[in-house]
């Protein structure tokens, strides 16, 4: 398969900081031309800079961006309308839906961490990162990104950052 991943239709939600922030530039590297990748995630104008930054990056990847709060039913149909719009690809390898969520050491945890009001919130956060219990973005997205080029995995399987 040509390009790591090959030709995909790749949904990547929570794609404007944090882990879909990092993962997004590495991802869009090992995809075909042709592929396509669709970016999701409450922040338009952090969306937008993203898909500027990977369509300069990249000839032949399109890059479809998507805000919407998938925490709402109007989100979520948006986003699905979204999908069922693209063309498919001509030669399409595979699809990959890639939905974040999980105890990443991000900006928005270290905010938590430092400023929530909750005490007991607050101290829970800040033992994680203590303890060492937080993976980093990139650390994370290379490993997410091995096994995807692997193509070792089930087809819809849950994949945790410390399963072998």
């Amino acid at each position: 398969m040509e390009g790591g991943l090959g030709r995909a239709v790749c949904l990547l939600t929570g794609a404007s900081r944090g882990f879909g922030r990092t993962l997004a530039p590495l991802l869009a590297s090992l995809l075909s031309p042709g592929s396509v990748l669709v970016l999701s995630a409450r922040n338009d104008e952090a969306l937008r800079q993203l898909e500027a930054e990977l369509g300069a990056e990249r000839s032949g990847l399109r890059v479809v961006r998507v805000p919407a709060d998938l925490g709402a039913e109007a989100g979520l149909q948006q986003l699905l309308g979204a999908l069922r719009e693209l063309p498919r690809p001509k030669g399409l390898q595979r699809l990959l839906l890639i939905n974040n969520a999980g105890p990443l050491d991000t900006d928005m945890q270290q905010l938590a961490r430092e400023t929530s009001v909750d005490p007991d919130m607050r101290k829970g956060l800040q033992e994680l990162k203590a303890k060492g219990k937080l993976v980093d973005c990139k650390v994370s997205a290379q490993k997410l990104l091995s096994l995807l080029e692997k193509d070792e995995f089930k087809s819809g399987a849950h994949v945790d950052f410390y399963d072998k």
